[in-house]
């Protein structure tokens, strides 16, 4: 049986490859704009730093995203297993009295035939 742990490991992984991709991509991008770049120094380098701030407020903004997003799968999970949990107990206590009532019925029928 797999732990809800192991599956976090599994998107996690993914994740890193995602940035990890989205990262190399941003790389190359700005090293073909520089070599294509028919601009001056000084405002290849200007544009450069606005298109870096732009691209770390969107991966910050998808980083922020996704940790909201898992926490609210882990939140409705905890909630689904303490949930599951209290019914676990309460049929395991009503089997617990089924037991007991049982066991008292089956003594009280022996009792009578022992009278007869």
């Amino acid at each position: 049986m797999r732990q809800f742990s192991d599956e976090s490991n599994d998107y996690g992984s993914s994740t890193g490859a995602f940035f990890t991709g989205l990262f190399a991509g941003a790389v190359i991008g700005a090293g073909l704009g520089l070599w294509f770049a028919p601009k001056a120094g000084t405002e290849m380098r200007e544009q450069l730093a606005g298109t870096a701030r732009d691209v770390s407020n969107r991966v910050s903004k998808t980083v922020n995203d996704l940790a909201d997003r898992s926490r609210e799968v882990f939140d409705r999970a905890r909630e689904v297993m303490n949930t599951t949990g209290d019914q676990i107990n309460q049929v395991a206590s009503d089997v617990a009295k089924t037991a007991h009532t049982v066991r008292r019925g089956t003594q009280n029928i022996q009792a009578a035939a022992e009278r007869t």
